[in-house]
């Protein structure tokens, strides 16, 4: 009895210390502002045409332009207003029915970046509206949705005229525990489609829903080594990863070892702020002299030129 009680004492001790390593995952849906807490590459357009689709109804004065928005599963028919040439509202049939007397409305706000003194402004003038839409990622409530365009009255962007852009502000924000050590984590829509399966095309520029970890923990992600294809392996501290569920319903997903392996990429740096002491690194100079810093200029003023081309 003795033995055999032992032996009980150590499977669950084994059961216990072997789930102590387990990865694990836990979201929950943030509707609005993601993007400050660490947003990822990403994003979509739309073009809008002159011509309103035969079903459109009850249109809006000064409506000029049309478009059909794919999200969250469904397409929905958008219409752009304009006052003297300039746009001022996007409208929104959520109801799906193509009456517009039902549609919502947002109004573009403008930006115009400052310049030099000399210059009126540097850059595009650009609109742009928070768009509260409905989406299974947040059954019974809406997520958020940034929209931009460029003025379509400038000469040098007379190719961006007709098009929108927009990107996701929201996020599925949480913690992953990896190898016993816990991460901010997040899981963004970047192709901001308002669901997280897998996309029957995906984007050649970005994974379309991506895993951004903050493995440095300076609170924000660097995309080159803290944002991983939510539909690939990927490696951190020489183990490899990766989510299960994400086909399906998002509080599915979950996080495995993976069967497979791949290669890790390294962690970032930690970034500096004013005040923060230098980094230290090691590199050779024109003449081929290796220099480390800050050890070979102790006591001296250093200016330090970063540049490329």
């Amino acid at each position: 009895y003795p033995y055999g009680r032992f032996k009980l004492i150590s499977l669950l001790l084994a059961i216990t210390l072997a789930g102590a390593d387990q990865p694990s995952l836990r979201l929950h849906v943030v509707p609005t502002k993601a993007r400050i807490r660490g947003a990822v590459a990403g994003g979509a357009d739309i073009r809008f045409t002159e011509t309103p689709p035969p079903w459109a109804k009850n249109l809006p004065t000064g409506t000029a332009a049309y478009a059909v928005w794919s999200f969250g599963g469904k397409k929905y028919l958008v219409a752009e207003t304009y006052i003297d040439g300039i746009p001022k509202q996007l409208l929104f049939d959520f109801s799906a029915t193509g009456d517009f007397s039902k549609a919502t409305r947002y109004n573009y706000s403008v930006y115009t970046p400052s310049g030099l003194p000399n210059e009126p402004h540097r850059g595009p003038t650009t609109f742009h509206v928070v768009v509260h839409a409905p989406s299974p990622v947040a059954p019974g409530t809406t997520v958020d949705i940034w929209f931009n365009r460029i003025d379509p009255t400038e000469p040098q962007w007379v190719l961006e005229a007709n098009r929108v852009m927009y990107v996701a502000d929201y996020a599925l924000d949480g913690t992953v525990k990896l190898n016993g050590k816990s991460y901010h984590a997040m899981l963004w829509d970047a192709a901001a489609r308002g669901r997280y399966d897998r996309p029957k095309t995906p984007s050649a520029e970005f994974p379309s829903t991506t895993l951004a970890i903050d493995r440095n923990g300076d609170g924000r992600i660097t995309q080159a080594s803290e944002a991983f294809d939510a539909f690939k392996p990927f490696n951190i501290g020489g183990t490899t990863y990766e989510l299960t569920g994400v086909e399906g319903d998002w509080h599915n997903i979950g996080i495995v070892v993976s069967k497979s392996s791949v290669p890790e990429i390294p962690a970032p740096g930690v970034r500096l702020h004013a005040g923060d002491q230098a980094a230290a690194f090691t590199a050779t100079d024109l003449n081929g002299k290796v220099v480390h810093f800050p050890a070979d200029f102790k006591g001296k003023v250093v200016v330090l030129d970063f540049w490329s081309t």
